[in-house]
């Protein structure tokens, strides 16, 4: 299964079950179905903000902050089916700039 995880205007370092952290705008990954283990951390002039990650097993509908630990963002997300998608943006350091932004996985 494919799991794409898309890292809003690359503003993150993002880490995809366990792999090395990437900045990357999206990673896909193939995964077995189950938890699949995220983590996040902002890349310089931002910050983790209240709700980055978007579609995972914490999410609600507006977002969740996951575990953080020493800067970094944990959470997962549960796979089943062929593919999943989850989105994290990390704000500017005043706060801004990931708030109304449309959902990256439609």
């Amino acid at each position: 299964m494919n799991l794409t995880v898309k890292n809003y205007l690359q503003w993150c370092s993002v880490s995809v079950n366990g792999q090395a952290t990437s900045p990357a705008a999206s990673q896909t990954v193939c995964v077995d179905p189950g938890s699949i283990p995220l983590a996040a951390s902002p890349l310089t002039g931002f910050q983790l903000g209240k709700t980055p990650w978007h579609h995972t097993a914490g999410d609600t509908g507006s977002g969740e902050l996951g575990t953080v630990d020493n800067g970094v963002s944990k959470t997962t997300v549960v796979v089943s089916g062929n593919s999943a998608c989850v989105w994290v943006c990390c704000e500017f350091t005043n706060g801004t700039g990931c708030d109304n932004v449309p959902d990256q996985c439609p």
